[in-house]
This record gives C-alpha cells, structure tokens and sequence, in this order.
C-alpha cells in the first residue's frame, strides 16, 4: 500500500479473504491482513430475507498494533434497488487504535462515517441525491468533522447524447 504511485512500505504483507454462500440469501465472510507490527481479523455477513426487502450487511473487525494496542470496528449496511428506484445506508465505526495495513503509511481511518444514497428513475432523466458525514481525528487530538451533500441529474437522448449535471 502507499500514498504516492510505487512508493510502498519495505516490510512485506499478506491479507487474504474469504467468502461463502450458506444457501441463496445469506454469505459469511473473513479477512485478516499482517505485517510486521501489526495484525487485523474480521468477520461479516450479507443478507437477504426476500426479494423485496433489500439487503442487510454487517461487519466486525479486531486490530493490534505494536504501540498503539488494539482497535475495533463495526459496521452495518442496508441496500434496496427496485425499478425505478435505489436507497443505500450504512454507517462504520473505528476506536482510535484501530489500524489496517493501508492505514499504517499516514493515511488514518475515519472515526465515524455515515452515508446515505438515493435514486430515482423517472422520464425526465435519473436524479440522485446523497450525503456523507466523516469524523477524522485532527493533529491536535480533538475530532474533525466534514458533511458532504450532492445532488445530481442526467438524461439519455435517443441519438445516444447524454447530459450530466451534478
């Protein structure tokens, strides 16, 4: 992992993750990263109760960091797209000493991130609507806080032009 192209960490890393279906509507999956100084777990699932109630995902994670001790993280997610329409919500939460092998070159994780997503399919064109809400740590230890909005809107035409406005 690094910031800038082809500048990574010397120490070697792994990360690997599994995934497996139990049936048509629930999947469990894994993931584990390490590297020297630093080891990550965690566990998920998605889910699908019916074919018109959306899917719901959830996922937790465990970290120790040489230094700064462990960390966790928790998140849930819900998703529904019909005809016409899509709504999307989740929100993550990291402890301050949560890390993963990204996070260890100087990009720290968010403390907080909530997000909710909305689209709708209409004759006049597709309109979309969003919003995030993100909790950083600052330099000078107190929380960070950054709301982002969006709107937007396009259209197709029959001679295969499209207009974008967002």
């Amino acid at each position: 992992y690094g910031i800038r192209s082809f500048s990574y960490a010397d120490d070697p890393m792994a990360s690997g993750t599994l995934r497996r279906g139990l049936g048509d509507r629930f999947t469990v999956e894994a993931h584990a990263e390490t590297t020297r100084g630093m080891t990550m777990g965690g566990v998920g699932g998605v889910w699908l109760p019916g074919a018109r109630t959306g899917v719901f995902s959830g996922a937790y994670a465990r970290s120790r960091t040489d230094g700064l001790g462990g960390g966790r993280q928790h998140s849930i997610d819900y998703q529904w797209l019909g005809h016409g329409f899509s709504f999307n919500a989740g929100t993550t939460r990291r402890s301050a000493g949560f890390r993963d092998a990204a996070s260890l070159e100087g990009s720290l994780l968010p403390r907080r991130t909530d997000s909710a997503f909305l689209g709708l399919s209409t004759r006049a064109g597709q309109w979309n609507a969003g919003y995030v809400r993100r909790d950083d740590d600052r330099d000078d230890g107190h929380p960070g806080t950054s709301r982002y909005a969006t709107f937007g809107w396009s259209r197709q035409f029959a001679d295969q032009n499209s207009v974008y406005l967002h």
